[in-house]
C-alpha cells in the first residue's frame, strides 16, 4: 500500500508543498462538486473529497492529512458560500473527526496491512456520518425520531467508503515518479 513517490520528492519542502496543494486543490473541487451536485436536503453525499485525505495520509501522514482536510472544508464553503453555516459546520465537524480516526487507524492496523484503505475509507465514511448526526441531534434538531436515520446513514458510509477505496487502492498502486 506505498504510494510509488521519489524518495526526493517527498523530502524537499518545496516539492511536499506542491504536492499536497495539488491534492487540497482536487479536493476542493470534488466537494465543491458535491456541493453542486447533492443538495445539502440529501442524507447521501459520496464524499469524494476523501479520497484526496486518503492518498495523502498513505503518501505523508496524519499532519499534512489533517491540513487538506481543513483547507479544503474552509475553501470549498467559501467557494460554494455556505462558509460558517449548518451545512459547513456539518462537513467541518465530519472532516476533522473522520481524518482524526482514520489517522489513528492507519497507524494501528494499515502499516501491517490487517485493516486495509478500503476498511479505512469505509470507517472514515461512518465516522463522518455519525459526527455530522451528533451535531444534528444535539443541536439542530434533537428529535428522537432522527435515530431512525441511522441505519440508512451506515448503508451510505458503506457504499461511500467503497466508492472512495475504489478510487485510492489503484490510484496508491501507480508509480508516480521512477
Amino acid at each position: 500500500m506505498t504510494f510509488h513517490l521519489d524518495v526526493q520528492l517527498r523530502r524537499t519542502k518545496t516539492a511536499r508543498l506542491v504536492v499536497l496543494g495539488i491534492f487540497t486543490a482536487a479536493a476542493v473541487v470534488l466537494q465543491s462538486l458535491e456541493n453542486i451536485a447533492f443538495p445539502t436536503t440529501l442524507p447521501f453525499r459520496p464524499g469524494m473529497a476523501n479520497i484526496a485525505t486518503i492518498m495523502i495520509l498513505s503518501i505523508f501522514g496524519f499532519k499534512e492529512a489533517m491540513a487538506v482536510t481543513v483547507v479544503r472544508t474552509l475553501l470549498a464553503s467559501f467557494l460554494s458560500g455556505k462558509f460558517l453555516g449548518i451545512p459547513f459546520i456539518l462537513s467541518f465537524s465530519g472532516g476533522i473527526a473522520s481524518t482524526v480516526i482514520m489517522g489513528l487507524l492507519f497507524h494501528l492496523t494499515v502499516d501491517s496491512r490487517d485493516f486495509g484503505i478500503t476498511g479505512l475509507s469505509i470507517i472514515g465514511s461512518t465516522v463522518h456520518n455519525m459526527a455530522q448526526f451528533a451535531i444534528i441531534s444535539v443541536f439542530i434538531l434533537p428529535n428522537a425520531g432522527a435515530y431512525n436515520l441511522i441505519p440508512w446513514l451506515w448503508l451510505s458510509a458503506l457504499t461511500a467508503g467503497c466508492l472512495t477505496a475504489a478510487v485510492c487502492i489503484p490510484a496508491l498502486n501507480i508509480p508516480v515518479v521512477k
